[in-house]
């Protein structure tokens, strides 16, 4: 019996973002992603609102820096992402808007 442990295999990518700048009055930072050569392959223009909380997580989780979403990309402050525009890997165009958020309350018992 032969016996084998599955790793999928991921490339190592690398990412940097840029300082927040202002313009037009919102906050804007940009994500590159990096090969291993340290070429850029992939380059994103967020518009973000900083908050008390990293919302980060949610904005890749949504698919919109594809194909990065399982990349452990740390945000440099926290924020949330009101609209993304960029190129992926494949020179493919994503934007992203953010259409509302709402607060919510969430009760958990523990008996």
């Amino acid at each position: 019996m032969k016996k084998e442990s599955f790793k999928p295999h991921l490339p190592n990518y690398d990412y940097t973002f840029s300082d927040i700048k202002i313009k037009r009055g919102n906050k804007k930072i940009v994500l590159t992603i990096l090969n291993e050569e340290k070429r850029k392959i992939a380059n994103y223009k967020l518009t973000i609102r900083e908050t008390d909380e990293n919302f980060f997580p949610f904005f890749q989780l949504t698919g919109a820096v594809e194909p990065f979403q399982i990349m452990n990309i740390e945000a440099p402050s926290n924020f949330i992402v009101l609209k993304s525009k960029g190129l992926n890997i494949s020179r493919n165009l994503l934007v992203y808007k953010l259409k509302s958020t709402e607060d919510i309350n969430v009760l958990i018992e523990i008996p």
